[in-house]
């Protein structure tokens, strides 16, 4: 045991004191040993620097919540606006599919009918003629109905389209 005492006072010597190179270490790392130190905060300052930021913090937490939350609103209505101008989109190509059905039925009752022109010469022909003209007129007037409602359509989801946008 002495000699482990005398081990040790060998390690600890004179040389180990504070010297100016640790005070000047101190200083750099803002190390001020002077108790009287006006500059140093006090305890009620601290605790009301450290309440400032919690109520700072959980504002900052809640705010962080109300966007997601709003962010996740504006998703689902993004994503139910998608899906509204997916089925507006497939309306629309289904009514023109039946527009350009029409026009077909339309063309071929019109060579239908000038053929019929070129073949008529009695007046039973001509009863086969009106029969085939109103059918005509009625083909017409129904493709004139599908295409209002297409260019309806249209504007509703070009209309649709703006608001997706400027939201």
């Amino acid at each position: 045991m002495a000699n482990d005492n005398n081990n040790t006072n060998e390690l600890v010597t004179d040389a180990d004191v504070p010297t100016a190179e640790l005070e000047a270490l101190a200083e750099t790392f803002g190390f001020d040993p002077d108790p009287e130190d006006d500059a140093a905060p006090s305890l009620t300052q601290l605790q009301s620097d450290l309440q400032n930021r919690t109520e700072t913090i959980e504002q900052l937490q809640f705010d962080i919540e109300h966007l997601r939350t709003q962010w996740n609103g504006l998703e689902t209505e993004i994503k139910a606006r998608e899906e509204l101008t997916s089925e507006l989109n497939d309306e629309l190509a289904r009514k023109d599919g039946l527009l350009r059905k029409r026009d077909q039925q339309i063309e071929r009752l019109q060579h239908d009918l000038e053929e019929m022109r070129l073949a008529v010469a009695t007046p039973a022909e001509n009863v086969e003629e009106q029969r085939i003209e109103g059918r005509l007129a009625s083909v017409t007037a129904e493709a004139g109905e599908l295409h209002a409602q297409l260019e309806r359509a249209q504007i509703y989801a070009d209309e649709l389209r703006r608001r997706l946008q400027d939201e």
